[in-house]
Protein backbone atom coordinates (compact mmCIF):
# COMPACT_ATOMS: atom_id res chain seq x y z
CA UNK A 1 0.00 0.00 0.00
CA UNK A 2 1.30 3.11 -1.11
CA UNK A 3 2.08 5.93 2.05
CA UNK A 4 -0.23 8.76 1.00
CA UNK A 5 1.65 12.00 1.76
CA UNK A 6 -0.90 15.20 3.43
CA UNK A 7 0.96 17.48 1.30
CA UNK A 8 1.20 16.84 -2.08
CA UNK A 9 -2.02 17.92 -2.69
CA UNK A 10 -1.25 21.65 -1.25
CA UNK A 11 -0.23 23.90 -4.54
CA UNK A 12 2.33 26.56 -3.75
CA UNK A 13 0.92 29.13 -6.41
CA UNK A 14 4.44 30.29 -8.45
CA UNK A 15 4.77 32.63 -11.26
CA UNK A 16 6.88 31.56 -14.24
CA UNK A 17 9.57 34.38 -15.44
CA UNK A 18 10.42 34.51 -19.15
CA UNK A 19 14.06 33.42 -20.67
CA UNK A 20 14.79 36.14 -23.50
CA UNK A 21 17.61 34.65 -25.35
CA UNK A 22 19.36 37.01 -27.90
CA UNK A 23 21.69 36.19 -30.43
CA UNK A 24 24.19 38.99 -32.09
CA UNK A 25 25.00 37.52 -35.14
CA UNK A 26 27.04 40.14 -37.25
CA UNK A 27 27.52 44.11 -38.12
CA UNK A 28 28.27 45.96 -41.53
CA UNK A 29 30.21 49.39 -42.29
CA UNK A 30 30.24 49.76 -38.09
CA UNK A 31 31.48 53.67 -38.92
CA UNK A 32 32.87 56.53 -36.82
CA UNK A 33 31.41 59.07 -39.18
CA UNK A 34 33.75 60.44 -42.06
CA UNK A 35 36.15 62.09 -40.28
CA UNK A 36 36.73 59.15 -37.35
CA UNK A 37 36.84 56.66 -40.14
CA UNK A 38 39.64 58.86 -41.48
CA UNK A 39 41.42 58.66 -37.85
CA UNK A 40 41.09 55.31 -36.72
CA UNK A 41 38.98 52.36 -37.81
CA UNK A 42 36.69 51.21 -35.54
CA UNK A 43 37.39 47.94 -32.92
CA UNK A 44 33.40 47.40 -32.26
CA UNK A 45 31.35 45.46 -29.68
CA UNK A 46 28.24 45.06 -28.28
CA UNK A 47 26.13 46.22 -25.16
CA UNK A 48 22.53 44.89 -24.02
CA UNK A 49 20.98 46.12 -21.47
CA UNK A 50 17.72 45.38 -20.11
CA UNK A 51 17.00 47.41 -17.27
CA UNK A 52 14.36 45.55 -15.66
CA UNK A 53 16.10 42.60 -15.78
CA UNK A 54 18.26 41.41 -12.74
CA UNK A 55 21.71 40.95 -14.91
CA UNK A 56 20.69 44.11 -16.78
CA UNK A 57 24.53 44.20 -18.93
CA UNK A 58 25.96 42.26 -21.17
CA UNK A 59 28.28 42.61 -23.87
CA UNK A 60 30.27 41.01 -26.48
CA UNK A 61 34.17 40.73 -27.07
CA UNK A 62 35.99 43.26 -29.85
CA UNK A 63 37.35 43.08 -32.49
CA UNK A 64 40.50 45.31 -33.30
CA UNK A 65 40.22 47.47 -36.64
CA UNK A 66 37.41 45.62 -38.04
CA UNK A 67 34.04 47.18 -39.68
CA UNK A 68 32.15 44.02 -40.70
CA UNK A 69 32.31 41.61 -37.28
CA UNK A 70 31.06 38.44 -36.62
CA UNK A 71 30.01 37.66 -33.12
CA UNK A 72 27.73 34.97 -33.11
CA UNK A 73 27.38 35.03 -28.95
CA UNK A 74 24.37 34.60 -27.58
CA UNK A 75 23.08 35.68 -24.36
CA UNK A 76 20.32 35.08 -22.03
CA UNK A 77 17.95 37.43 -19.65
CA UNK A 78 15.44 36.32 -17.00
CA UNK A 79 12.37 38.20 -17.06
CA UNK A 80 9.57 39.05 -15.56
CA UNK A 81 6.49 39.23 -17.48
CA UNK A 82 4.16 41.40 -15.74
CA UNK A 83 6.88 44.16 -16.43
CA UNK A 84 7.58 46.15 -19.23
CA UNK A 85 10.76 45.24 -20.95
CA UNK A 86 12.60 46.91 -23.43
CA UNK A 87 16.04 45.66 -24.94
CA UNK A 88 18.73 48.75 -25.26
CA UNK A 89 21.29 47.53 -27.79
CA UNK A 90 24.59 49.82 -28.14
CA UNK A 91 26.98 49.67 -30.22
CA UNK A 92 30.38 50.83 -28.75
CA UNK A 93 33.98 51.40 -30.20
CA UNK A 94 36.90 49.85 -27.80
CA UNK A 95 39.78 52.51 -27.19
CA UNK A 96 42.23 52.45 -24.35
CA UNK A 97 41.34 55.42 -22.43
CA UNK A 98 37.36 55.17 -23.08
CA UNK A 99 35.34 53.54 -25.29
CA UNK A 100 33.52 55.57 -27.54
CA UNK A 101 29.62 54.91 -28.37
CA UNK A 102 28.42 54.36 -31.95
CA UNK A 103 25.24 54.30 -31.88
CA UNK A 104 21.88 53.28 -29.82
CA UNK A 105 18.78 51.04 -30.66
CA UNK A 106 16.02 49.77 -28.63
CA UNK A 107 13.48 46.98 -29.10
CA UNK A 108 10.26 46.13 -26.96
CA UNK A 109 10.50 42.99 -26.28
CA UNK A 110 6.63 42.53 -25.58
CA UNK A 111 6.38 42.68 -29.67
CA UNK A 112 7.78 39.18 -29.68
CA UNK A 113 5.48 36.09 -29.19
CA UNK A 114 5.85 33.01 -26.65
CA UNK A 115 8.20 30.27 -28.39
CA UNK A 116 8.40 32.79 -31.56
CA UNK A 117 12.23 32.87 -32.99
CA UNK A 118 12.79 35.94 -34.50
CA UNK A 119 15.38 37.79 -36.59
CA UNK A 120 15.81 41.44 -36.20
CA UNK A 121 17.65 43.94 -37.94
CA UNK A 122 18.81 47.44 -36.47
CA UNK A 123 20.39 50.36 -37.99
CA UNK A 124 22.64 52.87 -36.55
CA UNK A 125 23.66 56.14 -38.01
CA UNK A 126 22.23 54.81 -41.11
CA UNK A 127 24.72 53.03 -42.70
CA UNK A 128 25.38 50.60 -40.40
CA UNK A 129 23.25 47.22 -40.16
CA UNK A 130 23.19 45.20 -37.29
CA UNK A 131 21.72 41.49 -37.05
CA UNK A 132 20.11 39.84 -34.29
CA UNK A 133 18.17 36.70 -33.32
CA UNK A 134 15.51 36.99 -30.57
CA UNK A 135 13.33 34.72 -28.66
CA UNK A 136 11.27 34.56 -25.69
CA UNK A 137 10.18 30.95 -23.80
CA UNK A 138 8.34 30.47 -20.44
CA UNK A 139 11.14 29.13 -17.84
CA UNK A 140 9.30 25.75 -16.76
CA UNK A 141 11.80 24.65 -14.30
CA UNK A 142 13.09 26.30 -11.65
CA UNK A 143 16.11 26.59 -9.26
CA UNK A 144 13.87 26.91 -6.42
CA UNK A 145 11.02 23.65 -5.14
CA UNK A 146 7.56 25.46 -4.47
CA UNK A 147 5.85 22.56 -2.05
CA UNK A 148 4.28 21.78 1.05
CA UNK A 149 5.81 17.93 0.81
CA UNK A 150 8.72 16.38 1.92
CA UNK A 151 11.51 16.43 -0.85
CA UNK A 152 12.27 12.90 -2.45
CA UNK A 153 15.87 12.74 -0.63
CA UNK A 154 13.84 13.07 2.95
CA UNK A 155 11.50 10.86 1.58
CA UNK A 156 13.64 8.14 1.08
CA UNK A 157 15.89 8.39 3.96
CA UNK A 158 12.41 8.27 5.91
CA UNK A 159 11.15 5.11 4.43
CA UNK A 160 15.14 3.55 4.90
CA UNK A 161 15.44 4.70 8.48
CA UNK A 162 12.50 2.91 9.43
CA UNK A 163 13.87 0.09 8.57
CA UNK A 164 16.66 0.43 10.72
CA UNK A 165 14.88 1.80 13.17
CA UNK A 166 12.21 -1.31 13.87
CA UNK A 167 15.78 -3.54 14.61
CA UNK A 168 17.03 -0.98 17.19
CA UNK A 169 13.31 -0.47 18.31
CA UNK A 170 13.27 -4.24 18.89
CA UNK A 171 16.78 -4.09 20.57
CA UNK A 172 16.00 -1.22 22.89
CA UNK A 173 12.44 -2.58 24.14
CA UNK A 174 13.73 -6.37 23.86
CA UNK A 175 11.34 -9.30 22.52
CA UNK A 176 7.90 -9.03 24.83
CA UNK A 177 7.88 -5.37 24.39
CA UNK A 178 8.30 -4.98 20.85
CA UNK A 179 5.71 -8.16 19.65
CA UNK A 180 3.14 -5.50 17.92
CA UNK A 181 6.25 -4.14 15.84
CA UNK A 182 5.55 -6.04 13.12
CA UNK A 183 6.28 -3.88 10.08
CA UNK A 184 8.00 -0.16 9.79
CA UNK A 185 5.02 0.87 9.47
CA UNK A 186 4.42 0.87 13.24
CA UNK A 187 7.84 2.90 13.75
CA UNK A 188 7.06 6.37 15.42
CA UNK A 189 8.40 9.44 13.83
CA UNK A 190 10.89 10.62 17.05
CA UNK A 191 12.51 13.55 17.08
CA UNK A 192 15.10 15.02 19.50
CA UNK A 193 15.36 18.46 19.82
CA UNK A 194 17.89 20.51 21.61
CA UNK A 195 17.23 24.57 23.24
CA UNK A 196 18.91 27.74 22.78
CA UNK A 197 21.68 29.48 24.84
CA UNK A 198 25.10 29.26 23.62
CA UNK A 199 27.72 27.64 24.69
CA UNK A 200 25.50 26.58 28.13
CA UNK A 201 22.92 24.65 25.74
CA UNK A 202 25.97 23.32 23.78
CA UNK A 203 27.29 21.62 26.97
CA UNK A 204 24.39 20.91 28.06
CA UNK A 205 23.23 19.23 24.73
CA UNK A 206 26.55 17.26 24.55
CA UNK A 207 26.04 15.52 27.79
CA UNK A 208 22.62 14.27 26.80
CA UNK A 209 23.48 12.73 23.31
CA UNK A 210 26.33 11.15 25.04
CA UNK A 211 23.58 10.25 27.28
CA UNK A 212 21.00 8.67 24.33
CA UNK A 213 23.91 7.36 22.74
CA UNK A 214 24.73 4.61 25.00
CA UNK A 215 21.11 3.90 25.76
CA UNK A 216 20.50 3.31 22.66
CA UNK A 217 17.35 5.76 21.91
CA UNK A 218 19.70 8.09 19.35
CA UNK A 219 19.25 4.74 17.11
CA UNK A 220 15.61 5.18 17.48
CA UNK A 221 15.69 8.79 16.60
CA UNK A 222 14.90 10.20 12.85
CA UNK A 223 15.37 14.03 13.59
CA UNK A 224 17.69 15.98 15.73
CA UNK A 225 16.38 19.60 15.92
CA UNK A 226 18.14 22.22 17.20
CA UNK A 227 18.80 26.10 17.48
CA UNK A 228 21.60 28.23 19.11
CA UNK A 229 23.98 26.58 20.91
CA UNK A 230 22.74 23.06 19.75
CA UNK A 231 23.11 23.71 16.20
CA UNK A 232 26.87 24.25 17.01
CA UNK A 233 26.84 20.75 18.92
CA UNK A 234 24.79 19.07 16.06
CA UNK A 235 27.89 20.67 13.72
CA UNK A 236 30.45 19.87 15.41
CA UNK A 237 28.83 16.33 15.63
CA UNK A 238 27.88 15.41 11.62
CA UNK A 239 30.77 17.06 10.45
CA UNK A 240 33.29 15.07 12.45
CA UNK A 241 34.74 12.55 10.17
CA UNK A 242 34.54 9.62 12.20
CA UNK A 243 30.65 10.03 13.24
CA UNK A 244 28.73 7.66 13.86
CA UNK A 245 31.77 5.29 13.92
CA UNK A 246 33.26 7.06 17.22
CA UNK A 247 30.31 7.82 19.71
CA UNK A 248 29.43 11.28 21.18
CA UNK A 249 31.81 10.00 24.45
CA UNK A 250 35.26 10.36 22.19
CA UNK A 251 33.82 13.54 20.13
CA UNK A 252 32.70 15.12 23.73
CA UNK A 253 36.44 14.89 24.60
CA UNK A 254 37.52 16.92 21.63
CA UNK A 255 35.22 19.21 22.16
CA UNK A 256 36.14 19.90 25.89
CA UNK A 257 39.48 20.80 24.73
CA UNK A 258 38.66 23.06 22.05
CA UNK A 259 36.34 25.21 24.02
CA UNK A 260 38.96 25.04 26.82
CA UNK A 261 41.69 27.11 25.24
CA UNK A 262 42.18 30.84 25.47
CA UNK A 263 39.74 32.79 23.41
CA UNK A 264 42.64 35.46 22.75
CA UNK A 265 44.10 32.37 20.71
CA UNK A 266 41.15 33.05 17.99
CA UNK A 267 43.22 36.46 17.23
CA UNK A 268 46.75 35.54 16.70
CA UNK A 269 47.70 37.75 13.53
CA UNK A 270 47.80 35.08 11.73
CA UNK A 271 44.29 33.81 12.02
CA UNK A 272 43.37 37.32 11.88
CA UNK A 273 45.34 37.62 8.80
CA UNK A 274 42.96 34.74 7.45
CA UNK A 275 39.58 36.13 8.63
CA UNK A 276 40.63 39.30 6.63
CA UNK A 277 41.54 37.45 3.33
CA UNK A 278 37.83 35.16 3.81
CA UNK A 279 36.49 38.21 4.59
CA UNK A 280 37.83 39.67 1.28
CA UNK A 281 37.40 36.99 -1.31
CA UNK A 282 33.56 37.49 -0.67
CA UNK A 283 33.56 40.82 -0.59
CA UNK A 284 35.23 40.70 -4.60
CA UNK A 285 32.70 37.88 -5.37
CA UNK A 286 29.83 40.33 -4.93
CA UNK A 287 28.54 38.84 -1.63
CA UNK A 288 27.58 41.08 1.00
CA UNK A 289 29.80 40.79 4.17
CA UNK A 290 27.88 41.05 7.52
CA UNK A 291 28.68 40.44 11.58
CA UNK A 292 27.69 36.90 11.02
CA UNK A 293 30.32 36.28 8.72
CA UNK A 294 33.12 37.29 11.84
CA UNK A 295 30.74 35.83 14.38
CA UNK A 296 30.68 32.17 12.44
CA UNK A 297 34.73 32.74 11.92
CA UNK A 298 35.04 33.10 15.62
CA UNK A 299 32.84 29.73 15.95
CA UNK A 300 34.04 28.13 13.94
CA UNK A 301 37.60 28.48 14.74
CA UNK A 302 36.57 27.20 18.33
CA UNK A 303 34.66 24.27 17.51
CA UNK A 304 35.53 23.09 13.96
CA UNK A 305 38.92 24.30 13.15
CA UNK A 306 40.29 21.40 11.33
CA UNK A 307 37.29 21.21 9.38
CA UNK A 308 36.54 25.30 8.40
CA UNK A 309 35.72 23.92 4.50
CA UNK A 310 33.40 21.65 5.74
CA UNK A 311 29.28 22.26 4.18
CA UNK A 312 26.26 21.79 4.88
CA UNK A 313 25.63 19.17 1.58
CA UNK A 314 28.61 17.26 3.28
CA UNK A 315 26.62 15.89 6.22
CA UNK A 316 24.42 13.85 3.30
CA UNK A 317 27.15 11.20 3.53
CA UNK A 318 26.35 10.90 7.48
CA UNK A 319 22.54 10.17 6.36
CA UNK A 320 22.24 9.08 2.87
CA UNK A 321 22.00 5.42 4.16
CA UNK A 322 20.13 6.56 7.01
CA UNK A 323 22.70 5.72 9.46
CA UNK A 324 21.79 8.28 11.41
CA UNK A 325 18.94 10.77 12.89
CA UNK A 326 18.77 13.59 10.07
CA UNK A 327 19.94 16.89 11.41
CA UNK A 328 17.64 20.13 11.44
CA UNK A 329 18.88 23.17 11.94
CA UNK A 330 17.14 26.70 12.12
CA UNK A 331 17.36 30.14 12.64
CA UNK A 332 14.78 32.96 12.31
CA UNK A 333 13.94 35.35 9.36
CA UNK A 334 13.65 38.86 9.87
CA UNK A 335 13.24 42.35 8.31
CA UNK A 336 15.89 45.07 8.75
CA UNK A 337 13.39 47.67 10.13
CA UNK A 338 10.19 45.49 11.69
CA UNK A 339 10.87 44.06 15.10
CA UNK A 340 11.46 40.12 15.76
CA UNK A 341 8.75 40.38 18.09
CA UNK A 342 6.15 41.57 15.13
CA UNK A 343 8.23 39.56 12.40
CA UNK A 344 9.93 36.59 12.26
CA UNK A 345 9.71 33.27 9.96
CA UNK A 346 11.56 29.64 11.33
CA UNK A 347 14.29 28.95 8.40
CA UNK A 348 14.76 25.09 8.56
CA UNK A 349 18.03 23.42 7.23
CA UNK A 350 18.89 19.77 6.31
CA UNK A 351 21.84 18.60 4.57
CA UNK A 352 19.19 18.06 2.03
CA UNK A 353 17.30 21.24 1.79
CA UNK A 354 17.04 25.18 3.41
CA UNK A 355 13.38 26.38 3.33
CA UNK A 356 10.52 28.39 4.61
CA UNK A 357 7.75 25.86 5.24
CA UNK A 358 5.15 29.01 5.99
CA UNK A 359 5.92 29.91 2.40
CA UNK A 360 6.60 26.35 0.90
CA UNK A 361 9.49 27.63 -0.84
CA UNK A 362 13.06 25.10 -0.38
CA UNK A 363 16.28 25.25 -1.89
CA UNK A 364 19.24 22.77 -2.09
CA UNK A 365 22.15 23.82 0.66
CA UNK A 366 24.78 24.91 -2.33
CA UNK A 367 22.22 27.79 -3.35
CA UNK A 368 21.87 29.16 0.14
CA UNK A 369 23.24 32.83 -0.78
CA UNK A 370 22.81 33.09 -4.20
CA UNK A 371 21.23 35.47 -5.95
CA UNK A 372 17.54 34.44 -7.44
CA UNK A 373 14.97 36.30 -9.59
CA UNK A 374 11.21 34.50 -9.53
CA UNK A 375 12.63 31.14 -8.59
CA UNK A 376 15.57 31.38 -10.88
CA UNK A 377 19.27 31.63 -9.84
CA UNK A 378 21.09 34.63 -11.67
CA UNK A 379 24.56 34.33 -9.91
CA UNK A 380 25.43 31.66 -8.45
CA UNK A 381 28.12 31.61 -5.51
CA UNK A 382 29.63 28.90 -3.91
CA UNK A 383 28.28 26.86 -0.88
CA UNK A 384 28.93 28.76 2.64
CA UNK A 385 31.17 27.10 4.93
CA UNK A 386 29.61 25.28 7.77
CA UNK A 387 30.93 27.60 10.14
CA UNK A 388 29.06 30.88 8.67
CA UNK A 389 25.95 28.48 8.83
CA UNK A 390 26.87 28.51 12.52
CA UNK A 391 27.10 31.63 13.04
CA UNK A 392 23.42 32.45 11.08
CA UNK A 393 21.81 29.88 13.91
CA UNK A 394 23.81 31.60 16.80
CA UNK A 395 21.50 33.38 19.56
CA UNK A 396 24.08 36.31 19.61
CA UNK A 397 23.34 37.93 16.05
CA UNK A 398 20.17 38.07 16.73
CA UNK A 399 20.33 39.81 20.24
CA UNK A 400 22.68 42.08 18.47
CA UNK A 401 19.70 42.56 16.16
CA UNK A 402 16.77 43.32 18.54
CA UNK A 403 19.18 45.77 19.97
CA UNK A 404 20.30 47.88 17.28
CA UNK A 405 16.71 48.01 16.38
CA UNK A 406 16.32 50.01 19.43
CA UNK A 407 13.22 47.60 20.86
CA UNK A 408 11.40 49.01 23.93
CA UNK A 409 11.59 47.45 27.38
CA UNK A 410 7.73 47.75 27.08
CA UNK A 411 7.86 45.27 24.19
CA UNK A 412 10.60 43.09 25.49
CA UNK A 413 11.01 42.41 29.39
CA UNK A 414 13.70 40.84 29.62
CA UNK A 415 17.47 40.69 30.27
CA UNK A 416 19.77 43.03 29.26
CA UNK A 417 21.84 42.67 26.18
CA UNK A 418 25.20 41.79 28.69
CA UNK A 419 23.11 39.34 30.51
CA UNK A 420 22.61 37.63 27.52
CA UNK A 421 25.54 37.32 26.27
CA UNK A 422 26.64 36.06 29.00
CA UNK A 423 25.17 32.88 27.93
CA UNK A 424 26.89 32.20 25.16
Amino acid sequence: MSIIDPYQHIVVEHQYSHIFTVTVRKATNVTKGAIGDMLDTPDPYVELFIPSAPDCRKRTKHFNNDVNPVWNETFEFILDPNQENVLEVTLMDANYVMDETLGTSTFPISSLKLGEKKEVQLTFNDVTEMTLEMSLEVCSSTDLRFSMALCDEEKKFRQQRKDNIMQSMRSFLGEENSKNLTSSRDVPVIAILGSGGGFRAMVGFAGVMKALYESGILDCATYIAGLSGSTWYMSTLYSHPDFPEKGPKEINQELMNSVSHNPLLLLTPQKVKRYIEALWNKKSSGQPVTFTDIFGMLIGETLIHDRMDSTLSNMKEKVNNAQCALPLFTCLHVKPDVSELMFADWVEFSPYEIGMAKYGTFMSPDLFGSKFFMGTVVKKYSENPLHFLMGVWGSAFSILFNRVLGVSNSQNKGPTMEEELGNI
